[in-house]
């Protein structure tokens, strides 16, 4: 993980199913979902806007993979994450929703497949809406945590 991320307070239970613990692993690998993140040292910059200010960065993550990081908000930080492994799948993407300089809003694939989304809903810096998906599309688990302390008290399951 790239100096200046943090961590999300909240981790998920591991999802029932054996595919989806592949993302739950991955997650645990690179130390959560990141909240905050400034632009990561040594990476190559790039002013795609004009601005004289840089809005993109690239750089090889530890798994050999390219990551790209993006302001689309003109901030200088981050608001937009996409991390590649190291045969160009993507992995994870997160972004930015709601402009607080925050990231909120979390993808994880396996094999370039979409298996989970994690939403921060009341941008507290915790997790508290994961959704499971099977082949990208199919919903296959809902969970929510109405209070806010890290437990989801929501579960649905869904049988395709």
């Amino acid at each position: 993980m790239p100096a200046g991320g943090t961590g999300m307070k909240a981790n998920p239970p591991a999802p029932p199913l054996g595919g989806l613990r592949i993302g739950v692993l991955f997650c645990l690998l690179w130390g959560a979902s990141l909240a905050a993140l400034d632009p990561p040292p040594g990476a190559a910059a790039f002013d795609d806007n004009g601005d004289g200010r840089p809005d993109r960065w690239e750089f090889f993550n530890q798994d050999g993979g390219l990551s790209i990081y993006l302001d689309t908000k003109g901030s200088g930080k981050v608001s937009y994450l996409l991390d590649h492994d190291r045969e160009a799948l993507r992995v994870r993407e997160a972004l930015d929703f709601n402009g607080d300089g925050e990231l909120d809003d979390f993808y994880y694939y396996a094999n370039d497949v979409l298996v989970r989304r994690e939403l921060d809903t009341n941008y507290d810096g915790r997790i508290d809406v994961w959704v499971y998906l099977e082949a990208g599309v199919y919903i296959t688990r809902y969970e929510r945590d109405k209070d806010y302390d890290g437990i989801p008290e929501l579960v649905k399951v869904f049988v395709p």
